[in-house]
């Protein structure tokens, strides 16, 4: 195990009526390049709950500070706008966690 002192980003939302999973994966592709190059970047995955209609985008960053700005300029950038489009307005919940614990590079 290891210790990690870095920032969790849970992003929560649901994507508007009729948007398939496979749009949301498509809209995609632009919002990992831009977020590869984002200072503080460490990973991301995105998942779905089918159940609850529910995605969940979690990003691993260097810090809170760095996800707070990258945050701010997320909603600006042109690489986004096809992904944030395909998000249902009000659904969105963000939470922000410092990382303890790690078990990612266990073998």
């Amino acid at each position: 195990m290891e210790m990690v002192h870095s920032n969790q980003e849970t992003i929560l939302f649901r994507v508007k009526s009729g948007t398939t999973p496979q749009q949301v994966e498509f809209s995609n592709e632009s919002v990992n390049h831009w977020l590869k190059s984002r200072e503080g970047f460490i990973y991301r995955s995105l998942s779905h709950d089918p159940q609850k209609d529910l995605w969940i985008d979690t990003i691993y960053w260097q810090s809170e500070a760095m996800a707070r700005k990258a945050g701010e300029a997320f909603m600006g950038a042109p690489e986004t706008a096809d992904y944030i489009g395909l998000i249902e307005e009000g659904s969105v919940n963000i939470y922000h966690a410092d990382i303890h614990l790690d078990l990612s590079n266990c073998g």
